[in-house]
């Protein structure tokens, strides 16, 4: 008879399966990347934490997402999401929300963002997540992942590099 651990363990792995199908082949492309599912057995609680390398000469490793199970109280709390240079402006942060989401509800859990930045805060609020506090929502069914609402995707016709020389010498030559 399957045991309440068990249970635990399988939807554990069913997130970590939903974030590596959206992340995978992306971190593939980065010099490092790593899905790990760490359990701590006094707190009785499981992370799932995803890391990556963005720079093969850095050794620094950024986190990219870190998700605590409190099975207790059947919630998710998503503490970490942020996407490596390389993979910005894909909708992966969202997507990745979206995927566990879509996990955990019918499972019967709750996702909470916790220790937003206050930019981001608003902007899932904008996203109909349902305010907690100050720096936690709650992503609920009628959040909306997909749509681009806050942050838009420029297109290369609203994106134009400067240099500072060129800024300069047009100061020079109106003065």
């Amino acid at each position: 008879m399957p045991t309440s651990t068990d249970h635990n363990q399988v939807f554990e792995n069913s997130v970590l399966q939903a974030a590596k199908e959206l992340l995978e082949t992306k971190l593939a492309t980065l010099p490092w990347h790593q899905f790990e599912l760490e359990y701590h057995s006094p707190t009785g609680r499981a992370r799932l934490q995803v890391r990556c390398q963005q720079e093969a000469d850095s050794p620094v490793r950024t986190l990219v997402l870190s998700v605590t199970f409190l099975h207790d109280s059947e919630e998710l709390q998503l503490s970490n999401i942020m996407m490596p240079l390389a993979l910005r402006w894909e909708r992966l942060g969202k997507r990745t929300i979206k995927a566990i989401f879509e996990v955990a509800h019918p499972a019967g859990y709750d996702l909470f963002l916790i220790d937003t930045v206050p930019s981001f805060h608003d902007r899932l609020l904008k996203r109909n997540a349902r305010a907690v506090t100050d720096d936690i929502v709650m992503i609920t069914p009628e959040t909306d992942l997909v749509s681009d609402i806050g942050s838009p995707k420029p297109n290369s016709s609203e994106v134009r590099g400067y240099s500072i020389f060129d800024v300069l010498d047009e100061l020079d030559a109106d003065a």
